[in-house]
C-alpha cells in the first residue's frame, strides 16, 4: 500500500514546490500535479466554468483515489482545495470530502506572492482566508496535517522530521 502525501493550501504558498521536492528525496516516489492546472493550461483558459470545475473534481478525485505501485504518491492539492474553490466559485452542492492521504501538509502563505495567469488572489488577506478554510475542512475530516510555515530551510526541517516521525 502507498503512502499518500498531499500538499494543500492557497495558490502561491509553495505547494508544488515541495510536492516535488519530497517526491525527489524519497525512493520509489512519484509526483503528482495538480490536475486543474493541466487542464486549464491545455485549455489555455485562465478560469474554469461550472463544466471545467466538474471535469476538475472528477479527474482530481480519481487521481486521488487511484492504486499506484509506488511506495509514496506525492500529490500537489488535495480535496480541501476543491471544496474551498468550489465554495468561493461555483457553489454546487456536491459532497467533495475525500479523505485518502496519510499525512497532509498545509503550506501558509508567507511567500510572495508571483504573477500567474492561473492565480487570481494576489492580495495576503485573501489567501489567509483560503488558509483558514482549508484549515477548517482538515481539522473536522481529523486528517493528520502539519502547518508549513516559516523560511524555507525551516519548511523542509519541518517536512524530513514530519516525514521521520510518520514512517516510525
Amino acid at each position: 500500500m502507498s503512502i499518500r502525501i498531499a500538499f494543500t493550501g492557497p495558490e502561491s504558498s509553495g505547494k508544488s514546490t515541495f510536492a516535488k521536492w519530497v517526491a525527489e528525496r524519497l525512493s520509489n516516489a512519484v509526483y503528482v500535479a495538480e490536475y486543474a492546472r493541466i487542464f486549464l493550461e491545455s485549455k489555455k483558459k485562465q478560469r474554469a466554468n461550472i463544466e471545467d470545475f466538474k471535469h476538475i473534481m472528477e479527474i482530481s478525485l480519481a487521481q486521488y483515489g487511484a492504486d499506484s505501485t509506488h511506495d509514496f504518491v506525492i500529490f500537489d492539492g488535495d480535496w480541501c482545495m476543491l471544496e474551498v474553490w468550489n465554495e468561493w466559485e461555483f457553489q454546487m452542492d456536491v459532497p467533495l470530502s475525500n479523505s485518502e492521504f496519510h499525512l497532509t501538509f498545509l503550506c501558509y502563505p508567507d511567500i510572495p506572492w508571483e504573477m500567474d495567469p492561473l492565480r487570481s488572489l494576489p492580495r495576503v488577506e485573501d489567501r489567509l482566508l483560503v488558509f483558514t478554510q482549508i484549515e477548517k475542512k482538515l481539522i473536522a475530516s481529523s486528517d493528520n496535517y502539519v502547518v508549513l510555515k516559516g523560511s524555507r530551510e525551516q519548511k523542509e526541517a519541518m517536512i524530513i522530521a514530519s516525514l521521520n516521525a510518520f514512517q516510525k
